[in-house]
């Protein structure tokens, strides 16, 4: 006999066995108990959470000999055929390869014919979702009024991309993400039946990389098995095979941007590399661990918080909870959410993770590196001082690395060319120093002159973190002192609502760089809709074949 994959071998068989779907189970028995089985279903979730085993269990507990019954008994024709899948009256359908009207009308036929064997003909159509437009209109009617005996159980990822006309016409399930827990306790069940020896630690690092999916640890599980020869499975040996590293690794990362320890970070970042883990899974992680680390820090019992972690790891966390500050926490949050937004799976990826950690690292708390009282010093020195040369020397004091960086941002411009208009200033500033810049982008102008800038940003941004402090706002007024000839000072407030502007009337704080941005952007995406729309070539091919544009792909 051919060897059978873990996923299809330990396949639930009845709603008993479906792991972390207690509500649906539920449902699906009670209805076959009462009588009242639907006609047509939904199963909707994530891969590999239950949604095809969910639809051959109804058939089953539908078509079982000794049935209708919750509990088919897994030994009859029925039974056995539905769940190898050759059932006559259970036909499974991919949605994907038979998305068309011609498929869904050959299937419409079908429908009229009587069951050759048992009791209902179930239709499973899984992917649903991939139907075209026409199908689904071709299936509206049968949906509403199907032939007694007749049940249709579809199956999606994407449920959102299934018409309203559909969904309404079905039941619909929602199957969840399954926990760290629940998965590590199927995976092991399994090896326990396999009679495979494992070191207990494995089993967290297995339920972890499937990310709430059964059938990918089971997957991975084969796999690690495979590497091990079919000896004991050791920790040593799963480590290395995962890309989901334990909490505590990106605790190290937290541990490193809290301390400011660039060398620390770098070498972080490289050690990532090498094991050959995405950037942006990485940077998600470390996001999550944080999140982590302000549930604990601040919810006494974190239950039901979807906090999936071994006590090792809780307990390091916590740990590490009490040695950095809420403010750092809520900062470095926000830092990793943007790192992992701007990544877009290229050799770039990890550029972008060292660009902003280092920002961090050399950013607005440089300062508070300094030992006092020597910080005081160096603070006066960069408020007071209108050479940038007695902040170098005062980085010559052996308390301070010598590669710490200094207030001046590059070499001044002609102070008596100050920039016209503020989207002037930060381009100049974000031509030199990009993230900097990207921060300015985000603030809501209230006042421009050259003798008083003041902007607003909005509490929940990144700039927020950084531009409301007040040694921030104080170097900020500095360097534009020194770069653009400003005389005043460079203020920041919270943005509120309605716009603090100086004017009730002023456009002043109603849009940011960044906002006007996104709206040029948006309108040169609807230009470029426009005109692929009324394309020749395109309102030829709409009119030789009947088509409708749905969308178009502008992101390449």
């Amino acid at each position: 006999m051919t060897y059978q994959p873990l996923a299809r071998k330990y396949r639930p068989t009845t709603f008993a066995d479906l792991i972390g779907q207690r509500e649906v189970s539920q449902a699906l028995s009670n209805a076959v108990t009462l009588g009242r089985e639907p006609s047509a279903l939904i199963f909707t979730g994530t891969r590999g959470v239950g949604k095809t085993t969910s639809a051959r269990l109804f058939a089953k507990a539908l078509n079982c000999d000794a049935g209708p019954t919750p509990e088919p008994c897994g030994t009859c024709y029925s039974c056995k055929a539905i769940a190898g899948g050759f059932h006559e009256d259970v036909l499974e359908i991919d949605g994907a390869s038979h998305n068309g009207v011609a498929e869904v009308r050959a299937l419409q036929e079908t429908v009229t014919y009587t069951t050759q064997r048992s009791r209902f003909k179930v239709f499973i159509v899984d992917e649903v979702h991939m139907l075209s437009a026409s199908a689904f209109n071709a299936l509206l009617k049968t949906l509403e009024e199907p032939p007694a005996r007749v049940i249709f159980i579809f199956a999606t990822t994407e449920i959102h991309k299934v018409p309203k006309t559909v969904t309404s016409r079905c039941q619909v399930f929602y199957l969840h993400d399954l926990g760290v827990k629940d998965i590590a306790a199927r995976v092991r069940y399994v090896l326990t039946a396999e009679q495979i020896a494992f070191d207990e630690s494995v089993i967290t690092l297995v339920a972890r990389e499937a990310m709430g999916s059964v059938r990918d640890a089971l997957s991975f599980l084969d796999q690690v098995i495979a590497m091990s020869g079919g000896k004991r499975i050791s920790h040593e040996l799963v480590a290395g095979m995962v890309t989901r590293q334990s909490a505590s690794a990106y605790g190290e990362m937290v541990a490193a941007l809290n301390v400011r320890d660039r060398s620390q970070v770098l070498a972080l970042i490289a050690a990532v590399a090498r094991l050959g883990v995405g950037f942006d899974v990485y940077s998600a992680e470390v996001a999550t661990s944080i999140r982590h680390i302000l549930v604990m820090k601040h919810v006494l019992d974190p239950c039901g918080t979807a906090i999936a972690l071994t006590e090792d790891e809780s307990s390091f966390l916590r740990k590490l909870g009490e040695s950095v500050s809420d403010a750092d926490l809520h900062g470095l949050f926000r830092l990793f959410v943007s790192i992992h937004s701007d990544m877009n799976g290229s050799e770039l990826d990890r550029f972008v993770l060292e660009n902003y950690c280092l920002e961090w690292c050399l950013g607005a708390s440089s300062v508070a590196e300094v030992p006092k009282p020597l910080a005081e010093e160096v603070q006066a020195a960069s408020d007071l001082s209108s050479t940038p040369g007695q902040t170098r020397e005062l980085a010559k004091d052996p308390r301070i690395p010598p590669d710490a960086p200094t207030m001046a941002m590059v070499p001044p411009e002609d102070p008596t060319n100050f920039p016209a208009s503020w989207e002037e200033l930060v381009a100049k500033v974000k031509r030199l120093r990009p993230i900097q810049g990207r921060k300015l982008e985000e603030c809501y102008l209230l006042e421009y002159s050259q003798d008083a800038i003041s902007v607003a940003v909005k509490a929940e941004s990144l700039a927020a973190y950084d531009l409301l402090r007040e040694e921030v706002q104080r170097r900020w007024t500095k360097e534009f002192k020194e770069q653009f000839g400003f005389k005043g000072d460079f203020r920041v407030k919270k943005k509120q609502q309605p716009d603090q502007s100086a004017a009730s009337n002023s456009s002043l704080g109603s849009e940011s760089l960044s906002d006007k941005k996104a709206k040029e952007r948006d309108a040169e995406k609807a230009r470029i809709f426009a005109e692929a729309i009324d394309h020749p070539v395109t309102q030829g091919f709409i009119n030789k074949f009947s088509a409708k544009i749905e969308t178009i792909d502008l992101s390449r």
